[in-house]
């Protein structure tokens, strides 16, 4: 097994010109010329599902190699790849891989990236939390930390979760663990805008991408009414001197073996899912979510423009436009990877179970 040391110098990249041959080792279906993907059931991800199948995407890149492309949406993409139950987990990121690798024992290995660390620590502005009554975001997490206010998460398995241990080990000067200084608290991550505006949490992970109307989100002046943002994640990375795209939310993760021996199926999908963003991206992206009203969870067409027209609004990408990572992607990612080892957020052999095979997609 490949030591973190020679990921640069040995990095396979997987051309997307003629995919041909068919699947070795698919564990999630019966044909051997099916690939089973995971990937979250709601959102921009749901949408380009939609895309890539309202298109033919998934028949053009996947029928002249005789290749079946199945997605299934579900919340479960972790434990269904680590149980071999399918073959890519679209929306897994570089810090869940570093934690499910050695937890499980299973080499994985990372082609792209589609979603970056959106969400923000977010409280009400009306709260004793807000740096209006405290004076400022230390102050704010100094505060929360001594009342122990309920700070709420969407699990400990998600992969915003190591990067709020990383920022606020290194920022504030706390252990944000589940045996750590705060009182964190899990709920489904989509009822997090809700359990905020209710007052039955102090602090959410979350943003008005989640939930523009809970959290009063006005796109024409980029507001949130009533609420505040301690910070967003890719922001206060590239404060702290990473790359504010390091460890993103989905990286097209597979186990290493299969995509060893699937490079082709691989980049078919990764290169049908280019396609849909490059659909998405092409005109106006809040005209276009009109017609996904339901895939966003919004309760009309004006909450889902408004989901959408936050994330065009953001310092950085939300849905990449890219799909592709480089060395320097794979650098800055373990830059911030091995900080996260040195202060227990993952584990100290991470490196063992983890690789990078970046997808070209053409």
């Amino acid at each position: 097994m490949e030591s973190r040391r020679t990921y640069l110098s040995k990095l396979t990249t997987i051309s997307a010109a003629g995919v041909t041959g068919s699947l070795a080792g698919c564990m999630g279906n019966e044909s051997e010329n099916t690939m089973d993907i995971a990937s979250s059931p709601i959102g921009l991800q749901l949408m380009i599902h939609r895309i890539m199948e309202e298109e033919g995407l998934l028949e053009k890149y996947g029928e002249p190699a005789g290749i079946e492309y199945n997605i299934q949406e579900t919340w479960d993409s972790v434990s269904l790849l680590a149980g071999d139950q399918v073959d890519m987990a679209v929306s897994v990121g570089a810090a869940e891989a570093a934690q499910i690798g050695p937890e499980r024992e299973i080499e994985l290995a990372m082609h792209g990236v589609m979603l970056t660390q959106y969400p923000g620590m977010i409280v009400r502005e009306d709260s004793e939390y807000a740096t209006s009554e405290t004076g400022g975001v230390q102050e704010s997490w100094d505060a929360i930390q001594e009342d122990q206010a309920a700070v709420g998460i969407g699990g400990w398995g998600l992969s915003m979760t190591p990067l709020a241990g990383l920022i606020h080990n290194d920022v504030f000067g706390y252990d944000f663990s589940e045996d750590g200084d705060y009182n964190i608290l899990t709920a489904d991550f989509a009822s997090l805008p809700t359990l905020l505006a209710n007052g039955e949490l102090d602090v959410a992970q979350t943003s008005p991408f989640n939930d523009a109307s809970s959290l009063n989100y006005n796109p024409e002046t980029d507001e949130m009414d009533g609420f505040e943002a301690l910070y967003w994640i890719t922001d206060k990375m590239g404060d702290m001197g990473y790359d504010p795209l390091s460890c993103s939310i989905g990286n097209f993760l597979t186990r290493a073996d299969f995509s060893d021996e699937n490079h082709e199926a691989v980049t078919g999908f990764v290169s049908a899912w280019q396609e849909a963003v490059d659909i998405f991206y092409q005109d106006d992206p809040t005209e276009f979510v009109t017609d996904f009203v339901n895939e966003f969870n919004a309760e009309d067409e004006e909450e889902a423009q408004a989901m959408v027209e936050w994330t065009m609004n953001r310092n950085h990408e939300v849905l990449t436009s890219n799909v592709e990572i480089d060395e320097q992607f794979i650098e800055n990612d373990l830059a911030a990877l091995e900080r996260m080892s040195e202060i227990g957020v993952v584990g100290e052999d991470w490196d063992d179970w983890i690789t990078y095979n970046p997808v070209s997609v053409e």
